[in-house]
């Protein structure tokens, strides 16, 4: 120990044994662990801080999810429920059931559109004041190209055989 006289060299305790590492201090200066021990122990704390961070971050992608989807947020309660009742009883016979006129036809697309419209006004209604007119007038024009789109669909089935 440089700059320490050989009095503080011969009085300080000898820690250091072949295949041995100092434990705390408190433990006195006599206190050792095998290397061996001492590397296992290590080993072991770093797994176990490892499988630690991964529960961590599962749980809080977990909580965030669970947060995110407590349901589907742009649907209307009273559908959401209604659509819950559907569910629980099976498949409605009325989904295996070809439509067969062109009027048919347009109003299941009609139905289905009008639910893709109210869902898109549900989310807009959640942004901000300065952001919802836009969306809104963004959502009716998206509607109303997707209904010209199906009339347009279904005059083009209706033409050829």
């Amino acid at each position: 120990m440089p700059g320490r006289g050989k009095q503080a060299q011969a009085s300080a305790p000898a820690l250091m044994l072949t295949g041995t590492a100092p434990c705390s201090a408190a433990a006195g200066p006599t206190a050792t662990l095998p290397t061996d021990s001492l590397e296992d122990t290590m080993r072991h704390l770093s797994t176990v801080l490892r499988g630690l961070c991964v529960c961590l971050l599962g749980s809080t992608l977990l909580a965030h999810a669970q947060t995110q989807t407590k349901g589907d947020a742009v649907v209307d309660p009273v559908a959401a429920k209604q659509q819950a009742r559907e569910i629980a009883e099976g498949d409605p016979a009325r989904w295996y059931r070809e439509d067969v006129t062109r009027q048919a036809q347009l109003r299941t697309l009609q139905k289905e559109l009008g639910a893709a419209l109210q869902e898109a006004r549900n989310a807009c209604k959640k942004l901000p004041a300065a952001e919802r007119n836009a969306c809104l007038q963004e959502a009716r024009a998206t509607y109303q190209r997707d209904m010209a789109q199906a009339r347009a669909q279904l005059d083009g089935q209706a033409r050829t055989p």
